[in-house]
């Protein structure tokens, strides 16, 4: 069980996040400084680097938590699927989707200084494909172990999902 501090600690991290994701959306990662989201999410600008080193730090934790929303829809979204191939449409499907929605909030982003932050957009991407490719290999398993997929081999399942999502 989580103590008050605890609790108290994550529902700020929690503010912080929700302030920095409509400042980020508004006016990117370039434009939005420490200072607009302290304001923002009406704490001192040292309370944000108690919990997050940089503005940097502070845009991964958005995105992150903007990835696991993704994950988790794709993911009841093929929830109660029976066949692989119908799962496989789902999870196309509803990734189109979210990453348009995602993209479509985010478009100040494409115009700003993209370079500036490659790394850490090198970072998300990578990690978002690992939940992605992770998801795509179980359909895959079940549509071998349940006859759907006969000429798939198990070992391939991880080379097949990666190229998958690289297209």
């Amino acid at each position: 069980m989580k103590t008050t501090d605890a609790v108290r600690e994550e529902q700020t991290r929690i503010e912080i996040i929700d302030a920095a994701q409509k400042l980020f959306q508004k006016y990117g990662i370039d434009k939005t400084t420490m200072d607009d989201i302290a304001r923002e999410v009406g704490k001192g600008k040292s309370t944000l680097y108690y919990y997050y080193e940089s503005k940097e730090d502070v845009f991964y934790a958005v995105v992150s938590k903007e990835k696991d929303e993704v994950v988790e829809s794709v993911k009841k979204s093929i929830k109660d699927i029976k066949n692989a191939s119908d799962k496989l449409k789902a999870f196309f499907i509803t990734h189109f989707k979210e990453l348009r929605h995602k993209m479509n909030l985010y478009s100040v982003i494409l115009h700003g200084n993209v370079k500036k932050h490659m790394d850490l957009f090198y970072k998300i991407q990578k990690e978002s494909l690992n939940s992605d490719v992770e998801i795509l290999k179980k359909i895959l398993f079940q549509g071998i172990k349940d006859g759907e997929f006969k000429n798939i081999k198990e070992n391939d399942c991880e080379s097949i999902s990666m190229s998958i999502m690289m297209m």
